[in-house]
């Protein structure tokens, strides 16, 4: 783009100008711009003066010659010195002030930029030059005649307001331009950057002419307070149940949204809207913004901050909303211009939500008073009850949001995975569907002799769909997605097939804590990603849930006493087995068994019986209804070589000791180990069995010695059996 020797169009950034003034060689635009432009610098104050004032703080060069004073058009690019605060300048105010002699650095978004000593001793004259100027001027005209109105620049799309035109020196009088980036005229001969010849008319017009940017007697006229005439402009309404929100927006934007996010695109401004959140949880306005500002640098690192952050007010807020604006600026990955984004974060009463408005610059200016009226209608959204037959999904065309409606709970039988359940449907749904499904497999067992693989399979899908319905909904109570279920059926199928048992047990009680995190935990309270919260459950749901929990625990129960003891009965029949339930485990835990009391331990028998080898011996019994119960265990220092020739020797040496008519022997399992079974029927008729087999470096001999009149007793095998080696 050509640049003027006179002016610079406002649509061009500082930044833009010092560009064109590079690859033009023109360097006149560029010094018009700077002494226009309001700039940060960093000034120290002089309590002590007669008159508050400030001189400006200045830094040590990277030598250390000299020194410089920063300035720039962004707030974060200055340091802070001792003693030193940040005020905004013009330009011509900082020449102005700038000690002789020294020069000024320009911090630009991503460098920097040097301008001489002697570059701001002839913008200073300059000044100076077109003050004087002026002041005669005004003091030749006659009293009738009022000043005349400074030229203004036309201006669409700068960031500043509009400033006079200035006129710059002619070309002869202009220093010789230094190439490059460095803009330092040290090297200029000192005559070129002179005032006037001494010897020039008083009455001449001076070499450098500028209007007065600063004058107190000639004030800018206060600028109109502009409002956004939305009766132009047709709009149309627009709500989104997931982020809670409802706004008006132009109706020509273009509307893009998923379940989470919201997004208006007018392809021909280059305008971009974005809408996402999250839900409150306690959480602050100023939390999340601390939390969220920072995340812009880091994921666009090529915006900057230009702003405060300041407070907004909506239309109808109150103080039921509060908001807060700020705004970055850069250039966006394949634009030509700078861009403004801005990011406006509203907390309503459920959600978090954030604004976000891209635009380049110059548009960005001129829609300013329209992305303010959007921000200010911003208001919270509650998704309203659904009347019968009435679809969940939005009338208008586009929105792919799906979210069940207030005082609704998901269908019974259904293959939709939308909506949420709370605990007691959850336990209702799970078995009633298990059931259901159960019940009909029956029916088509019954009625389809020879079923073809594909209705078999057909009903596989379905009942494993409706089985994890229920998981994946109760999931959805917490946020989260069902897809963490995949995560859980992996871990279960690795441990299954790696056979380690150590790995099989974490699995399986990892699975175990989930079941129990679904079934006792309560969900979100609130809105969240899969919609409301069920509705209060009907009575039929609380009555069926409770009497499910109670089958259940009765069903645990009822296996906790099958483990423990194998002859128990609800039935209350007066039978040994009833009696057969007491489970007994030494001090040592090596081992578990059910006496029908509590046995006594025969210490003395057990020293007597302690031999060579012998590591430990214990021996317990206990005598119940005729019956009598023996446990022996003997702790061997070595284990025996050949265990089932020990075993062998061990059980001839018990039946020569007991004496008796040996009626059986045999080989046999004590669950998973080999044992010898003897039976042994004694003088006074009555009968005794044995067990006899090792654990381990252990022998334990189980015996249970039954009286005549109950010889056909099951009570030694059940003694036998309930058995347990730790």
């Amino acid at each position: 783009m050509p640049v003027s020797n006179s002016t610079v169009s406002s649509i061009d950034s500082f930044e833009e100008v010092v560009a064109q003034a590079q690859s033009s060689s023109n360097f006149k635009p560029l010094w018009n711009r700077l002494v226009k432009t309001k700039f940060f610098v960093s000034v120290v104050r002089e309590p002590l003066a007669a008159k508050p004032d400030f001189q400006l703080h200045s830094w040590p060069t990277a030598d250390a010659s000299a020194s410089t004073i920063h300035i720039s058009e962004y707030k974060d690019k200055l340091e802070l010195g001792a003693g030193t605060e940040i005020a905004q300048l013009s330009g011509a105010e900082i020449v102005r002030r700038a000690p002789n002699g020294m020069g000024i650095r320009l911090l630009l978004a991503d460098r920097p930029l040097e301008v001489a000593a002697v570059r701001v001793d002839w913008l200073k004259k300059s000044l100076e030059a077109s003050r004087e100027a002026l002041l005669k001027k005004k003091n030749e005209l006659p009293a009738e005649v009022s000043m005349p109105t400074p030229n203004t620049v036309a201006k669409t799309g700068d960031t500043l307001p509009p400033i006079n035109a200035i006129s710059i020196p002619a070309p002869s009088d202009e220093p010789a331009v230094v190439k490059g980036w460095d803009f330092r005229v040290s090297a200029l001969p000192a005559e070129v950057e002179a005032a006037a010849p001494a010897d020039q008319p008083e009455s001449s017009t001076p070499a450098f002419s500028f209007q007065s940017l600063e004058l107190e007697s000639v004030k800018p006229a206060p600028k109109p307070v502009e409002k956004f005439d939305v009766s132009s402009l047709k709009t149309r309404h627009v709500t989104h149940a997931g982020l809670g929100v409802e706004l008006f927006v132009p109706a020509a934007w273009q509307e893009m949204r998923n379940d989470k996010a919201l997004k208006f695109v007018e392809q021909a401004a280059g305008i971009v809207v974005e809408l996402n959140g999250r839900r409150r949880d306690d959480m602050s306005l100023d939390t999340w913004m601390t939390m969220r500002l920072p995340l812009v640098t880091q994921e666009m690192p090529f915006l900057t901050q230009i702003s405060e952050t300041i407070e907004v007010k909506g239309r109808n807020w109150r103080d039921q909303i509060i908001g807060k604006v700020t705004e970055f600026r850069g250039r966006f990955p394949g634009d030509d211009v700078d861009s403004i984004y801005q990011i406006c974060c509203i907390q309503t009463g459920k959600r978090l939500i954030a604004v976000c408005i891209r635009a380049p610059i110059s548009n960005f200016d001129e829609q300013r008073l329209l992305f303010k009226w959007l921000i200010e209608g911003v208001e919270g959204y509650d998704v309203p009850s659904r009347t019968e037959g009435q679809s969940s999904v939005g009338a208008r065309e586009g929105q792919v949001f799906e979210s069940l409606s207030v005082g609704e709970a998901p269908s019974f039988f259904s293959l939709s995975f939308a909506g949420r359940l709370g605990r007691l449907r959850f336990i209702v749904y799970s078995f009633m569907t298990a059931l259901a499904f159960i019940f009909m497999g029956v029916i088509a067992a019954l009625m389809v002799r020879e079923p073809s693989f594909i209705l078999i399979a057909t009903g596989l899908v379905l009942y494993i769909i409706m089985i994890y319905r229920p998981i994946v909904l109760r999931m959805h109570d917490f946020n989260m997605s069902g897809k963490w279920l995949l995560g859980l059926f992996l871990l279960i199928g690795t441990a299954s097939v790696s056979k380690n048992v150590g790995f099989l047990i974490a699995a399986n009680a990892i699975n175990a804590l989930f079941y129990l995190a679904i079934l006792l935990l309560p969900g979100s309270s609130d809105t969240n990603d899969y919609g409301e919260p069920c509705p209060p459950n009907p009575t039929s749901i609380t009555v069926t849930a409770w009497v499910l929990i109670a089958i259940t625990l009765l069903g645990v129960l009822a296996s906790f006493k099958l483990a423990r003891n194998p002859g128990f009965s609800f039935a209350g029949a007066k039978t040994s087995a009833v009696k057969s339930g007491y489970g007994f485990t030494p001090t040592n835990r090596s081992f578990t068994i059910n006496f029908p009391v509590i046995p006594k331990e025969e210490l003395a028998a057990a020293a007597s019986a302690k031999g060579p080898g012998m590591d430990e011996v214990h021996i317990y019994d206990a005598e119940e209804n005729g019956f009598q119960y023996l446990v022996q265990e003997i702790g061997f220092e070595n284990l025996p070589p050949d265990q089932s020739l020990a075993l062998t020797k061990f059980t001839d040496y018990f039946a020569a000791r007991l004496g008796g008519e040996i009626l059986e022997t045999q080989r046999t399992m004590q669950g998973a180990f080999s044992a010898r079974a003897v039976k042994i029927r004694l003088a006074n008729a009555d009968q005794q069995d044995f067990r006899l087999f090792f654990v381990g470096k252990k022998l334990f001999v189980l015996g249970v010695q039954s009286p005549k009149k109950r010889l056909n007793s099951n009570e030694a095998e059940r003694f036998f059996d309930s058995f347990q080696a730790n």
